[in-house]
Formats: structure tokens, sequence, C-alpha cells
């Protein structure tokens, strides 16, 4: 199992993974990662782990901070609609949360 990170991850396999997994919703799809990523004050990451057959886990974090001082004490980091992962492969999610976690800290307080 490996991670991948924003464009290291091909979209095929991404909306390959959004297909097959029941619990997906339009906030874990490309689309909603682009419409984050074009609007101002707002900024989105996605993480995902992979095996040789496909995605396993995946995450699309979105990133707010409001402009000024108040900005620094309102950073805030949402995953909308949760992590989707394939309920087999647990450690998949462990994987993800650890990536998630350590590239959220210090970008965001809550």
């Amino acid at each position: 199992m490996k991670t991948l990170k924003n464009e290291e991850i091909p979209v095929h396999l991404w909306e390959e993974f959004l297909a097959r997994n029941h619990h997906s919703t339009p906030f874990q799809t490309p689309g909603f990662h682009d419409l984050i990523n074009s609007s101002n004050g707002y900024f989105s990451k996605v993480f995902a782990v992979a095996e040789e057959r496909g995605l396993l886990a995946l995450a699309v974090i979105t990133f707010q901070k409001e402009r000024g001082f108040t900005g620094y004490f309102s950073r805030r980091a949402i995953i909308y609609g949760g992590i989707l992962a394939e309920d087999q492969f647990p450690e998949a999610v462990d994987l993800l949360l650890k990536q998630v976690i350590k590239y959220a800290s210090g970008r965001a307080i809550y």
C-alpha cells in the first residue's frame, strides 16, 4: 500500500473508486475538489491509499481561512462526506488518517 496526494491520484482510478463505493457523495468527487480550489478563502487537498488493483481509501479535505488577524484563529479543515474506504482494508484507513493528520497539523486549528 502507498499513499498518494493530489495530482498523484489518477482521475480514472478516483472515479472508479467512487463508482463502486456505495457511500460516495458529490463531496468526494474531482469536481468538488476543483470547485473548492477555485473559491477565494478555500483550498482542497485529496489523499488516497492505493494498491495495484486501485484505490482503497480516499479523503478530500477542505481548508478554510478568513482574512486578517482573526483568520489565523479560524483556520479549519473539513472532510465533507467523510472518508471513503474499502471495508476489507481497515489498515488503509489508518494509513490515510496518518497522512491527513500530518498534513493538516499546523494548517488548521480544528
